[in-house]
């Protein structure tokens, strides 16, 4: 693969005819299968082969001639936009400001084309959200997803709202500014756009309570710390021994999984979480006023699409996703419970058998994203 990196640099238009080639081995091959899964990581050993380049080349290339080509056949082949997707994002430095960069030059070029960008951004979101949503990146999803969700076609609005579905695993303080777009949304007939919606109002439901978790944990040690200067304690007694190893090992672990949002490490979230309201400028006597009103209309989101009525796609989605914020939400055991019973034993079991710890890779499929 070096060889080959070598090789490609020295000539622009040998990195356009060896992408071609990918693109039409691409078009033979079925999605979900391990072919599929095998080009995917390809692609992936080729792309980092690239961007391990200093000279800026790949981006450079990236920009002139292999986004031409990708989103071309994103046009064509729907269905393959994730792996599309994943050429892009393996190509493209980890630098934020190269991500930003890619992403306006993939909006100028499609420009009124929002049913191919709304495929390709929703997609792109899962990356994004691997590393987080902040700044002028957090911008861009934010517009184009309402810019998405005003359209007509509930395939778009389904991509839109996985788009917000990517961001409201970090972010709270803005997706508030969202509930009432969301509320109208509950109507919609297609069941993708109302499981999204359930998913979203899930990691805004745990964000709220970790957020809340990490207030108390501020003022706990905010008293230790007085405790300490009255002479009655010391932080050091207050404070479990760390094994220096394993608290290294617990670290490496973390940073070698960013993308799970439910098999992260409390500590881990609640910083993440502080980071994004801080980010904000929401303090913390704002939060704790505002808690009780973005519950409850999260619950009355959850209320409003997930009943024994619901269409059984919505179901399965609600009663995997709303399981992890039962502990923390009592109102909503009643409902859950309804919905629990209401579904055929086959349905039941699955959701049964899907262990917490695994709950971070049961993921939705949309139609065609």
């Amino acid at each position: 693969m070096p060889d080959l990196k070598s090789h490609v640099f020295s000539f622009v238009t040998d990195f356009k005819y060896l992408l071609s080639i990918m693109l039409r081995c691409l078009v033979f091959l079925s999605p979900n299968t391990p072919s599929y899964h095998s080009f995917k990581l390809m692609m992936q050993e080729f792309g980092q082969c690239l961007a391990e380049d200093k000279t800026g080349a790949a981006i450079m290339f990236l920009e002139n001639v292999g986004l031409e080509y990708i989103l071309e056949y994103a046009k064509k082949y729907s269905n393959k936009k994730d792996a599309l997707v994943h050429i892009i994002m393996s190509i493209c430095p980890t630098d934020p400001e190269m991500h930003l960069r890619v992403l306006n030059k993939i909006d100028e070029m499609l420009g009124p084309d929002y049913k191919t960008l709304s495929g390709i951004l929703a997609h792109m979101a899962v990356y994004n959200g691997a590393h987080g949503f902040e700044g002028s990146i957090l911008d861009f999803y934010w517009t184009k997803a309402f810019n998405i969700l005003n359209t007509t076609s509930p395939k778009m609005k389904a991509n839109g709202l996985k788009i917000l579905n990517e961001i409201s695993r970090y972010n709270f303080t803005r997706m508030s500014a969202s509930y009432a777009t969301l509320r109208v949304m509950c109507s919609e007939t297609w069941w993708e756009v109302k499981a999204q919606i359930l998913i979203i109002c899930a990691n805004q439901l745990e964000l709220i309570e970790l957020a809340g978790l990490e207030e108390q944990s501020g003022q706990n040690r905010s008293n230790m710390h007085n405790t300490q200067e009255h002479g009655e304690e010391t932080v050091e007694a207050a404070i479990p021994m760390i094994d220096p190893e394993n608290q290294s090992q617990q670290f490496e672990q973390t940073e070698k999984n960013p993308r799970s949002n439910l098999n992260r490490s409390q500590a881990g979230e609640f910083e993440r979480t502080h980071e994004s309201r801080a980010g904000q400028g929401l303090e913390g006597s704002d939060f704790a006023m505002q808690r009780k009103d973005m519950v409850y209309n999260l619950i009355d989101l959850v209320d409003r699409i997930f009943h024994p009525n619901a269409n059984v796609n919505v179901q399965k989605i609600g009663l995997v996703y709303l399981a992890k914020v039962l502990n923390y939400y009592p109102n909503l055991c009643q409902g859950y419970l309804d919905v629990l019973l209401s579904v055929d034993d086959d349905v039941r079991q699955t959701v049964l058998d899907i262990a917490p710890e695994n709950q971070g890779e049961y993921n939705v499929v949309l139609s065609k994203l």
